[in-house]
């Protein structure tokens, strides 16, 4: 299967099948070498029609307090990316997940590059489009300030700001363009 097919395809099995599917690609990851592979993996584990999969999936990926981990810290957003990009179900728990085990991934990245944080950030939450799930996010970090990645925050929360400002612009030109999204 070439390369740029097998994340649709690794999706599509994820969507329409189950755990055992799931277990099966779990188990095909284990066994590649190459990090380019593992990455079509990780882009795809969050597409899990099951909730439970999905949670299953940020539970692995996230590192503990020391940045231990079952991936390499470079690496571990990327599940969280295919878990909010999943669906609108996925997207929120995502974000209920960082906020949930903010402190732990704090701590886990606490020496290493900001960079990291801005991914998890944005791989968490950037798929909303609501006003009111920008002042949320914007809450959040106001709450529980990162200095180092308060550039990228600003950018993410201005990034929803706009995508909701456009829905509400297109929304009343289409309005089954709101059920075709859910």
């Amino acid at each position: 299967l070439p390369s740029d097919l097998k994340v649709s395809v690794y999706k599509l099995i994820l969507k329409t099948g189950g755990e055992a599917e799931f277990n099966q690609l779990m188990a095909h990851l284990d066994s590649l070498e190459a990090n380019a592979e593992r990455k079509l993996i990780y882009n795809s584990l969050g597409s899990a029609g099951d909730v439970n999969l999905k949670r299953r999936v940020l539970d692995w990926c996230y590192p503990d307090e020391k940045g231990n981990g079952n991936l390499k810290l470079q690496d571990f957003f990327y599940p969280i990316g295919s878990v909010s990009q999943s669906s609108g179900e996925g997207l929120k728990l995502a974000w209920q997940y960082y906020q949930d085990n903010y402190a732990t991934l704090k701590s886990a990245l606490a020496k290493a590059s900001p960079s990291l944080m801005d991914a998890a950030i944005v791989y968490s939450v950037s798929g909303f489009a609501t006003d009111e799930a920008a002042a949320e996010i914007e809450e959040f970090f106001t709450t529980n300030p990162l200095p180092q990645s308060s550039r990228k925050i600003a950018q993410t929360v201005e990034g929803v700001r706009t995508s909701a400002a456009f829905l509400k612009r297109i929304l009343p030109l289409s309005p089954d363009l709101l059920g075709m999204m859910a």
